[in-house]
């Protein structure tokens, strides 16, 4: 491998990691600013109808997953 490859292979690297951090201010930003729906997990949750991104704790995610299967 050359120096050439080397450093695209290094500049495709932090691009990816760059686009990941963008994805995760953006989301900071949507929660800050009220754009996000909080998940109650208490049989008033209807993901189908929403259109925001929705904050879950991962065991309520996990038990979800689990019902769908």
């Amino acid at each position: 491998m050359n120096i050439f490859d080397e450093l695209d292979a290094a500049l495709a690297d932090v691009k990816k990691e760059a686009a990941k951090v963008q994805n995760e201010v953006a989301a900071l930003r949507r929660e800050r600013d009220g754009e996000a729906w909080y998940w109650q997990g208490d049989g008033t949750d209807h993901l189908e109808s929403l259109t925001c991104p929705v904050l879950i704790e991962a065991e309520d995610l996990r038990a979800l997953l689990e019902r769908g299967k």
